[in-house]
């Protein structure tokens, strides 16, 4: 028994060495606690904590009034986005083509203008027209 030892005493050495480190770290990080620990019961302890309580009640109740105003109005919200698409998106769908129509018509009285300016003082083709001086009956 003594020689099997003797042949695992790296192995042995080098399982001292480890249990020695993760104690070493377990040391280091209860030491980290401890701190933590101690600056949350100064925290809890001081008047600072009632100041951070109502502080997170306020904040908690205005997110509870968002919340319930937001599900009073839920409804309304749903029924005219309902709306909107339907009857009403058509609605602003006509009106999109009779704009571009308007438009379009716009726009080919402009180029015929720029075309043609005397059509403003002659009307019609921009011909100037032609009287014979008779009276008409």
């Amino acid at each position: 028994v003594t020689d099997k030892i003797a042949n695992r005493s790296d192995d042995i050495n080098d399982t001292i060495k480890n249990a020695r480190q993760l104690a070493q770290r377990l040391n280091d990080a209860s030491v980290r606690v401890d701190g933590i620990l101690e600056k949350v019961d100064k925290l809890l302890g001081s008047g600072e904590a009632n100041g951070v309580m109502a502080d997170a009640r306020a904040t908690l109740k205005s997110f509870k009034q968002v919340a319930d105003t937001l599900n009073s109005r839920l409804g309304t919200i749903v029924d005219n986005l309902s709306r909107f698409s339907g009857q009403g998106l058509q609605d602003v769908e006509a009106l999109v083509q009779a704009s571009r129509r308007s438009i379009s018509r716009i726009e080919e009285a402009v180029t015929d203008l720029s075309r043609n300016p005397q059509r403003i003082l002659t009307g019609g083709e921009g011909e100037v027209r032609q009287f014979d001086g008779r009276a008409r009956r």
